[in-house]
């Protein structure tokens, strides 16, 4: 296995604890994972973490399926990009089923990466 390989694997593993966590409903363990200053872009807009964590309580997301992960790093920092298919709900509007491309950005702190920012590049359905 190469180490792009094996980044992206660990990529797709971390992308996929936290949509375990949201399907889960643990909130405090999924809080645990983002960092304070984190950012999430939406086709709702802009939200800082209070916010977001808000919306991903009431997207009621399901059967979420991770595809085409592609991972760089740099030191402390990680950047995910992938595709996601899942359903789910933004500002109560159900959003495209498909796949959609999606965009993290993670920073190892003391052992455990924190996410620093992320993009939802789904579109509201139809």
């Amino acid at each position: 296995m190469t180490v792009n390989q094996s980044l992206n694997q660990f990529a797709q593993a971390l992308e996929q604890k936290t949509l375990d966590l949201i399907q889960a409903g643990q909130w405090a363990a999924l809080d645990a994972m983002i960092a304070p200053e984190c950012q999430f872009v939406t086709n709702e807009g802009i939200f800082d973490k209070s916010t977001a964590m808000s919306l991903m309580q009431a997207m009621q997301l399901t059967d979420a399926s991770i595809r085409n992960v592609t991972a760089t790093s740099k030191d402390d920092t990680l950047i995910v990009s992938f595709e996601l298919a899942c359903t789910e709900l933004i500002g109560g509007k159900p959003q495209a089923k498909d796949f959609s491309p999606r965009l993290s950005v993670w920073k190892q702190v003391d052992g455990a990466y924190l996410c620093l920012a992320y993009g939802d590049f789904n579109r509201t359905r139809a």
